[in-house]
C-alpha cells in the first residue's frame, strides 16, 4: 500500500466546562489530495466523550464512504482515548457503552492506528471549540 492509499484524520473533542456543551472537530485527508471537515455539536459531555466522540464520528464518515479498505491513521491528543481504545490493560470505568460501540466499528477496518499527537490549535482543536459553542 502506498502512501496515496492512506486517510490520514485529525481529532479533537471539546466542551466548556467538564461536564457541559460539547462539540467535535475533525479533518480528514483522504487519497488524492480531497479533505473533509466534521465540526458538529454533541450536546452536553465531559472532555472524554467529546474526544472519543470525536475518534468515532471520523469511524462513521469512513464506513459511510466505504473506505473502510484503506489504512486509516487517527491523530489525537487524547491519551485517555488512545489507552482505552488501543491498550487491553486498560479497564475503563466510564463511558464503557460509548468504547465498546467504537471497538465494534473499529474491527470494521483494515488497518487502522491511533496515535498520539499534540492538539493545541491544530485545525481540528479549532472546530470542537467552535462546535462545542452550540
Amino acid at each position: 500500500m502506498s502512501e496515496k492509499d492512506v486517510i490520514y484524520a485529525y481529532v479533537d473533542g471539546a466542551c466548556r466546562g467538564n461536564p457541559g456543551p460539547a462539540g467535535v472537530g475533525a479533518v480528514i485527508s483522504i487519497p488524492l489530495d480531497h479533505t473533509h471537515e466534521i465540526c458538529e455539536y454533541i450536546g452536553p459531555a465531559t472532555n472524554n466523550v467529546a474526544e472519543l466522540s470525536a475518534i468515532e464520528h471520523v469511524l462513521d464518515w469512513v464506513i459511510y464512504q466505504r473506505s473502510t479498505g484503506y489504512r486509516v491513521r487517527i491523530f489525537s491528543d487524547s491519551r485517555y482515548a488512545i489507552g482505552v481504545l488501543t491498550n487491553p490493560s486498560w479497564r475503563p470505568k466510564k463511558n464503557v457503552a460509548l468504547i465498546e460501540r467504537i471497538k465494534r466499528k473499529v474491527g470494521q477496518f483494515a488497518s487502522l492506528e491511533i496515535s498520539y499527537v499534540p492538539g493545541e490549535d491544530n485545525p481540528a482543536d479549532i472546530l470542537a471549540k467552535t462546535a462545542s459553542q452550540g
